[in-house]
Parts: C-alpha cells; sequence; structure tokens
C-alpha cells in the first residue's frame, strides 16, 4: 500500500539464479567495535590507518575512500563526499538511526565552494574467505559539518571509516544508519554460461564466457588447408553460478 515493493525472489525461471542480498546489520553487527580502518584524503594520500593498509584494502590512491576491517566477518569500503547540502548527523542531536539523515543524491562534490558537509557511503563487503560484494545503490548517510570545504576534504573519510568501525556511544547510531542503508535485496541475475570452441581440427581450444540471453562472442573461423570452415555449432551448454 506504499508504494515501495519490499519482496524478495526466492528463485528464478531457468537461466537465471538467484543472488542472494547482503544484510550489513546482521552481518557485521551495530554494537561490536571493528578491528581496524584505514582512509585516504581528497588528494587520494593515506591520511589514517589502523590495523589495515589502503593496499591491503584496495583502496591505494583512491580519493575519499576508507575501509574498515571487522575481525572474522569481513571488511567494508566506501567514501565520503562533501557537499553544500546540510544534513542531521549524530552532533546535531541524532540519537537514533531514523534521526539521521539519508539521501539518494547529492548535489555537489568534494571541493566545491561551501561544501562543507559530510556523507559517507559504503560502495561494498568482502566476507572473509570469500568475494568482494558491490554496493551499486547505497545512499548518502550524513555524518557532520565542518568548518570549512579544505577541512571537510581532508577529514570526511576518516571519520567515516572512525564512526563505522568503532563501538563508540555517540557513533552507534550513525553506524547503524550506514548498515542499514547499505543493504540489499536479492535479486535474479543471469547464469554464466561457460563456452569451449573445439575446432576439431588439432587446433586450440578457445575457451570464453557469456550470460543467459547474452550475445555470444564467437572466435575467428580456424583454418585447415583443404578445407572451408562453415560455422561453429553450440552442442552443450555448461551454466555455472
Amino acid at each position: 500500500g506504499t508504494g515501495v515493493d519490499t519482496c524478495e525472489p526466492t528463485a528464478c525461471v531457468a537461466g537465471w539464479h538467484v543472488k542472494p542480498g547482503l544484510n550489513l546489520t546482521d552481518t557485521i553487527g551495530t554494537t561490536d567495535a571493528g578491528t581496524g580502518y584505514t582512509s585516504n584524503d581528497y588528494a587520494g594520500d593515506e591520511y589514517d590507518s589502523s590495523g589495515i593498509a589502503p593496499s591491503d584494502a584496495g583502496i591505494a590512491g583512491a580519493p575519499m575512500a576508507f575501509a574498515t576491517a571487522h575481525g572474522d566477518k569481513g571488511m567494508i569500503t566506501g567514501h565520503g563526499r562533501c557537499s553544500t547540502q546540510a544534513g542531521v548527523g549524530i552532533f546535531d542531536g541524532a540519537s537514533t538511526p531514523e534521526d539521521i539523515t539519508v539521501v539518494n543524491t547529492l548535489a555537489d562534490e568534494t571541493g566545491a565552494e561551501g561544501a562543507q558537509y559530510c556523507y559517507c557511503q559504503v560502495d561494498g563487503f568482502t566476507p572473509t574467505g570469500g568475494d568482494k560484494v558491490m554496493v551499486t545503490s547505497a545512499p548518502w548517510v550524513f555524518r557532520s559539518a565542518y568548518g570549512s570545504a579544505d577541512y571537510c576534504a581532508s577529514f570526511c573519510a576518516y571519520d567515516c571509516a572512525v564512526d563505522l568501525q568503532f563501538g563508540a556511544v555517540d557513533s552507534l547510531a550513525f553506524r547503524a544508519a550506514v548498515l542499514n542503508a547499505s543493504s540489499t535485496s536479492a535479486t535474479c541475475v543471469a547464469n554464466t554460461i561457460n563456452i569451449d570452441w573445439n575446432p576439431d581440427n588439432n587446433g586450440a581450444h578457445i575457451k570464453n564466457m557469456c550470460t543467459y540471453e547474452g550475445a555470444i562472442e564467437v572466435p575467428a573461423d580456424p583454418v585447415k588447408p583443404g578445407y572451408t570452415f562453415t560455422g561453429w555449432k553450440l552442442v552443450e551448454e555448461n551454466t555455472t553460478e
């Protein structure tokens, strides 16, 4: 009745499979302190780290990027952004996640005149021993206002990281707001189809892949003296999820 679809798929039609959603609130938790953090400033230089380095987190040289480690649970990556758009945060009386300003878009970028309001956004999570899951639609969560745009450009990503991984009482509402906003729903995604092109003339096999209902990349025609190549034929599909 609200116009918002909160349903999640539990099965997909043939050729597609369920990609599980990401619930960082349940996975990371909103109270236990993290085990490390790292951050870069607006120039892409490492600003501060504890427990992990930018290179270990895959954010080396990335302007305004940050990462937080959470023991055997995994690592969160994201970035800060300074805007001219004011918000309400933990230093403005926001005591619950619902009180904190969360927006989908920001009108301006770090470095703009008057961009002194710091927002934080998660862009990925890597479970320990697993592959990174990209978070492509997380909104921006307001952290705080600074005295100048330059100050924000230097400290925003750092403060995003520290408050996200730290278990201090005054950071818990911010941390919960970021984790809640970064969770994603399960979706149906196309199966990956691995193709082994066998020229059947003692030539080298050519292996590539496509997705279900996607385009197929056909290799160059094999050449054999005395024969005219007439085309490829798919004889078997090997789908993986």
